[in-house]
């Protein structure tokens, strides 16, 4: 029974040797509570209880060692991510730096080598100024002045094209416009009639440009130069200012004067034929044979050219002593009261104005083989400051260079009748100036 008892899990009084199967109510109860906790109790020490708890604390440790495992897995994916993330970073900061240092040093590089073009080139600067001390600067070319005083038709552009070629020919240098510096020697810059030389407001301005373009051309020139026509206006307060400046500027004035009788038949040729070439080309015998077949008469002689030939000046006498009073007279009072430097030269000194000159019937040529031309020549030139010739066949071929003159072998030839000339200067003070 108490075995039973025991096996079923029925607790066993000692008070009660015959146990009561039906116990009190409140005793029963009591039973009922301490039976359970017995079972409890009892059921906790159990080997098959034990061995369940054992199982299920075990398989929950291994969740727990799993889920932590997992965990730890996670975490250590997450910080081989952040690892492979922190290198890539690091990788694309590392290869800027890189590219930073290379462009750094490809500055530093290309910083050197102009650093060392530059003082190459400052090297090359110090030794080129070394050795422009170590050599003498070459002395400034002094460009000397020079004016061609003439009327027109008395061979002045001849001379003055002839002295430009000796200019160009003592200069150390040569521009390619030789051609060009030679017209701009013999131009007439103040004007070629009355008119033109009253419109100049300003002569010594129009001086000064003149020379100081002559001198561009041709920089090594040592003589510039220019034609001035000995008009009216020359001796008025305006072109007096430019005498001034001619006499402060040590210009040299080479006064060039002609046989007027020959000036007189020239002008009324071109006069009274507009068309006719002062100079022709020495191929273009259409020209030459229209010039030298163009005559003039004795009232054809007779005209008068300026405001300042009197009313009763009619004759042709009386018209030679006026172009002598202002042309020679007043004009070399007025050279001498300024002070300027002048040469007079006159043409008949320098050229053959006989048919002796040249077969064809005309000239341009100099004096050929002349002593006293040459030493003419070489005075002009000695002058205006150029070296003299030793050869007088240079300055032949020099004048020879220019176009041909259209002047007639003789002054007979070009008039209509010479002995009606002849007869209205006989008796006078120009009676020798026909010369045929």
């Amino acid at each position: 029974m108490v075995l039973g008892a025991l096996v079923l899990g029925v607790p066993h009084f000692e008070g009660s040797t015959t146990p009561s199967l039906a116990p009190k109510t409140s005793e029963a109860s009591a039973q009922q509570q301490q039976q359970q906790q017995q079972q409890q109790a009892d059921a906790g020490h159990h080997p098959l209880k034990r061995m369940q708890k054992r199982v299920l604390a075990h398989e929950q440790k291994m969740k727990l060692e799993k889920a932590q495992g997992r965990m730890r897995k996670l975490e250590k994916a997450r910080e081989k991510n952040a690892v492979k993330q922190g290198e890539g970073e690091d990788k694309k900061e590392l290869k800027k730096k890189v590219k930073a240092k290379k462009r750094m040093k490809n500055a530093r590089a290309r910083e050197h080598d102009a650093a060392r073009v530059h003082d190459a080139g400052q090297e090359e600067v110090r030794q080129h100024r070394h050795a422009l001390e170590d050599v003498e600067p070459p002395a400034p070319v002094e460009h000397r002045k020079m004016i061609m005083l003439s009327r027109g038709r008395a061979g002045s552009s001849v001379v003055a094209q002839t002295i430009a070629t000796f200019a160009l020919a003592d200069a150390d240098t040569v521009a390619s416009e030789e051609k060009g510096f030679y017209w701009d020697f013999e131009k007439e810059i103040f004007g070629q009639n009355y008119q033109e030389m009253e419109w100049q407001s300003d002569p010594v301005q129009t001086m000064v440009q003149h020379y100081q373009m002559l001198a561009a051309k041709e920089p090594a020139a040592p003589l510039l130069g220019f034609k001035w026509k000995p008009l009216e206006p020359t001796f008025n307060a305006v072109y007096g200012k430019a005498w001034d400046w001619v006499k402060a500027n040590n210009v040299s004035v080479v006064w060039m004067t002609r046989n007027l009788l020959d000036v007189r038949i020239s002008v009324a040729k071109h006069n009274n034929n507009p068309v006719l070439d002062s100079r022709c080309s020495p191929n273009d015998a259409k020209c030459i044979a229209k010039t030298l077949n163009t005559k003039v008469t004795l009232q054809q002689l007779s005209y008068k050219d300026g405001p300042f030939y009197p009313k009763n000046a009619t004759t042709l006498p009386e018209l030679l002593a006026v172009d002598q009073q202002f042309y020679e007279t007043d004009l070399k009072g007025l050279l001498k009261e300024k002070q300027i430097s002048y040469r007079q030269v006159k043409f008949e000194d320098l050229f053959d104005a006989s048919d002796r000159a040249d077969k064809r019937g005309f000239y341009i040529k100099l004096k050929h083989n002349s002593v006293e031309a040459h030493k003419a020549w070489n005075s002009v030139f000695h002058f205006v400051g150029l070296p003299s010739t030793e050869s007088y066949a240079e300055i032949i071929e020099a004048a020879d260079a220019q176009m041909v003159s259209t002047t007639a072998p003789t002054q007979c030839d070009s008039l209509v009748n010479p002995d009606a000339v002849r007869e209205a200067l006989k008796g006078s003070e120009f009676e020798k100036l026909l010369e045929c």
